[in-house]
């Protein structure tokens, strides 16, 4: 009877052990699947991330392509049919009006846009005649100009900037040591004309205006005073230029 007892008690153990080892399998099993179905769910996600990204690049190029290409030439033809306006201000207003577009001039293509400013061309001048103006007696109070009227040796380099300025610089200059050109603002550079001028801290003012079509030109200098501090006569000098714009 004991025995019978033992080997029952045994088998019972026996089947639990199984049993319970079976529970650990499954249970790990399931914890696999659960895993694996994670991961699964991880790569659907993974692969519709990606397909948006794909979606939004494709649809960004769609709307480059779709964009209206900038034609800078007729653009700055109508600027300049508005009314005078410089290199430098031209630019600034194409960069105003097109900001997405971030147009980048190189210095080939400012070029070709602006053929008629001549940008960054230097050219030599020659004076033709000079003509002087002044009081003839310093120390009277009549109030008689003299003028003086002759042939002119005056040799000029003279250089279009790209910041609507002009570079000039005299042979007389150069003879000094000076290696720097004065530099005046252009006021009017088009397909007809080149004007710039300056004027200086004891208010004299310098004009240089030159035709493109013919390269004559002039350069001239005026002063509201003859003598420092008196302003009864201005005083005032001009040389006629030919120029060689080719």
């Amino acid at each position: 009877m004991k025995k019978i007892l033992l080997l029952s008690l045994i088998s019972i153990l026996f089947s639990g052990c199984i049993s319970g080892s079976s529970k650990t399998e499954l249970t790990e099993k399931d914890q696999r699947i659960v895993e694996l179905e994670q991961q699964i769910e991880q790569l659907k996600n993974e692969k519709v991330v990606i397909g948006n990204i794909e979606t939004d690049e494709v649809l960004s190029e769609n709307i480059e392509k779709t964009k209206p290409e900038v034609n800078l030439s007729e653009e700055v033809k109508k600027l300049q049919d508005e009314a005078y306006i410089g290199y430098y201000e031209i630019i600034e207003e194409l960069k105003i009006r097109f900001p997405e577009d971030e147009i980048i001039l190189t210095e080939v293509k400012k070029k070709q846009l602006f053929p008629e400013m001549l940008i960054w061309k230097s050219f030599p001048c020659h004076g033709v005649e000079s003509a002087t103006f002044f009081k003839k007696n310093w120390f009277d109070d009549t109030l008689e100009i003299e003028s003086d009227l002759g042939l002119s040796n005056d040799k000029i380099s003279i250089k279009i900037n790209s910041d609507d300025t002009i570079t000039f610089l005299t042979a007389a200059a150069v003879e000094n040591g000076y290696t720097e050109g004065e530099k005046s603002t252009i006021i009017a550079n088009n397909d007809v004309t080149l004007i710039a001028q300056d004027i200086d801290g004891y208010n004299v003012v310098s004009t240089i205006t030159i035709s493109k079509e013919t390269g004559l030109g002039i350069r001239q200098k005026t002063s509201a005073s003859g003598l420092p501090m008196s302003y009864k006569v201005p005083y005032g000098i001009m040389v006629y230029l030919q120029c060689y714009l080719e």
